[in-house]
This record gives structure tokens, sequence and C-alpha cells, in this order.
């Protein structure tokens, strides 16, 4: 299992951190080869409790080509869906073509 957790960390201090949500991604079997299914959970922080936030199931991940940023990264995509995931890309390519930069992804 893969757990990444994201804080806040405060320019105030430690004591000002907060913690913003954890990302949980399990195997859950293996397709064929070094393909196998994972299942995500993101979870967010309430004011004191953890709540699902969003959950997704990846149905084919290469482990052994690609590492635990793709995982988490392809576990993300696949729980926010295709819309947002159009949505965040347009905005990155907004932000691309003020700043001059090179797009996130090809074909962005």
């Amino acid at each position: 299992m893969i757990r990444v957790q994201l804080d806040l960390l405060s320019a105030n201090g430690p004591s000002r951190n907060k913690l913003l949500g954890v990302a949980e991604i399990g195997n859950h079997g293996v397709v064929s080869g070094e393909v196998c299914r994972y299942a995500a959970t993101f979870s967010k922080m309430a004011p004191k409790e953890k709540e699902h936030w969003k959950r997704a199931s990846v149905p084919g991940f290469d482990h052994k080509t690609f590492g635990g940023w793709d995982l988490l990264f392809v576990s993300l995509l696949y729980a926010l869906g295709r819309d947002r995931c159009r949505r965040l890309l347009q905005i990155a390519e907004a932000a691309r073509k003020r700043d001059g930069k090179e797009a996130p992804c090809p074909n962005s």
C-alpha cells in the first residue's frame, strides 16, 4: 500500500501546520504479468476527522515500468474524472500561454 499525506506547512511556525488530506492506494490483484489493479481512496480532513473525498479504481497499471508517483497521478486522474481533468488541463494551458512555458503534457 502507498500512503501519501498532504500537509500545509505554515510560514508562521510548525504549530500552525495543517493536514489537508491523505491518499491511500492498494494493490487489488494481478491483471497479467507485471500489470496490477489498484484501488485508491482520497480523503480530506474535515475540522478534526478524515472524510472520504474521492475513490478510484485503476484497472491496469504496470508497476515495473512506472513508479509510485505515476501510480498516484493516474489514480488521481481516475478519481477526478474526465471533465475535471480536461478543465485542469485548460487552466494549465492558459497559465502556460500567459507565462510562455512549455505545456505540462504533450497534446494538451
